[in-house]
């Protein structure tokens, strides 16, 4: 029998975007948007072009839209996908194939350069622990029966899902995703620091 794929997108403020990446997405899958807070017609534009959606009252951050698509999620497979620009949609499927094939529990897609000095330091930090090559990436997949095994937080999903996954056991496989950097190099996500603590607290003391 044939797994369903839901591709969740966590997003806010993409109005001009949205409608275009859904469109691509959903002529394979099924697609869940979460708008998180937008000031803008991100939610009316996304299912205009046939996403389902979900919406939050005020933003919450990634980590939280993360969440709530999780809790509202019915395939047996789950993405996750980052509709900025930076990564392309028609790439979901190479993600998702390790999973289709039986190969993975869990896969990350993996991005041959950073954009923040922020996601490197994190990077180094967990690939020593779970040999995932890019673990703050916004583009992975997870079968359903393993999302108990993963956490997200408290700002984002970076770094704790590797560890969380390795931790469990489960069969992890990377695969080569390209990343198009949209204002250059920046230095620092200040809300990395907080997500640096949960990291180093996953590496000394476990979750």
């Amino acid at each position: 029998m044939d797994e369903s794929v839901t591709v969740v997108v966590p997003t806010r403020d993409e109005a001009d975007r949205i409608g275009g990446i859904v469109a691509t997405l959903v002529a394979t899958y099924d697609v869940l948007v979460v708008d998180d807070g937008s000031d803008d017609a991100t939610a009316a534009a996304a299912e205009a072009a046939g996403a389902s959606v979900v919406s939050h009252d005020a933003p919450q951050g990634r980590a939280d839209a993360l969440r709530t698509g999780f809790a509202h999620v019915d395939g047996d497979l789950v993405a996750m996908f980052e509709p900025t620009g930076e990564y392309d949609p028609e790439e979901v499927a190479d993600v998702v194939a390790p999973l289709v094939d039986g190969e993975a529990d869990i896969v990350f897609g993996t991005r041959s350069e950073l954009d923040r000095i922020s996601e490197w330091v994190l990077n180094k930090l967990v690939t020593r622990t779970t040999g995932v090559p890019d673990p703050s990436t916004d583009v992975w997949a997870i079968r359903a029966s393993a999302l108990p095994h993963v956490t997200v937080g408290p700002v984002c999903d970076c770094g704790v899902v590797a560890l969380d996954a390795t931790a469990a056991d489960l069969r992890i496989e990377t695969v080569d995703i390209s990343f198009r950097e949209l204002t250059g190099p920046r230095d620092l996500a200040w809300y990395h620091l907080r997500q640096l603590g949960t990291v180093l607290r996953h590496l000394l003391v476990g979750q």
